[in-house]
């Protein structure tokens, strides 16, 4: 948090971790992260729209605008749907074209993710395991599963959907 005249700012990103799970002020303005720009907004509702035009992209068409959580997830927005910014889950906003969307199962659930890389790190937050205890493999059909190292980058592929999986370290079947 920082003063910046008679209002304080909130950094989105990271709230919850700092604060706990408690709403954020509303007589704040708020330092949020759309894409990687910073941008201070006064409003704690605002609607996909808005995130747009915040980083002049109003105009663009077959777009997707995703809220990241703090648990590493990514939920897209719908476009008539309005964001509640005082939540405590919500950490930034990306946004991209449709044709820039990846898919992959994770223990058996389908994620829909707008960056082409995510670490083994970011998978075991995503299944909710312990990074200490658990290891992530890939699934490759006709191979050996590949393990994934806590800070291994992975290129996930529009035209497949690969396959992760979580276990005890030590093992290989999740």
């Amino acid at each position: 948090m920082t003063e910046t005249g008679s209002r304080t700012v909130i950094d989105l990103e990271g709230w919850t971790a700092l604060n706990g799970s408690g709403r954020r002020p509303e007589d704040a303005d708020l330092r949020v992260i759309i894409d990687e720009e910073a941008v201070i907004i006064s409003e704690t509702q605002v609607s996909r729209g808005r995130l747009l035009e915040l980083v002049a992209k109003a105009e663009l068409t077959e777009i997707t605008v995703f809220k990241r959580l703090s648990d590493g997830q990514f939920v897209e927005i719908g476009h008539e749907e309005v964001i509640d910014l005082c939540e405590p889950l919500i950490e930034s906003f990306h946004v991209g074209s449709r044709h820039h969307e990846y898919r992959f199962v994770l223990d058996g659930v389908d994620f829909t993710w707008p960056i082409r890389a995510i670490t083994g790190l970011k998978l075991k937050h995503l299944a909710k395991v312990d990074p200490a205890t658990y290891g992530v493999w890939e699934e490759i059909p006709g191979e050996d599963d590949r393990p994934i190292a806590d800070h291994q980058k992975v290129h996930l592929r529009r035209e497949h959907v690969e396959r992760f999986f979580t276990g005890k370290k030590g093992t290989t079947e999740g």
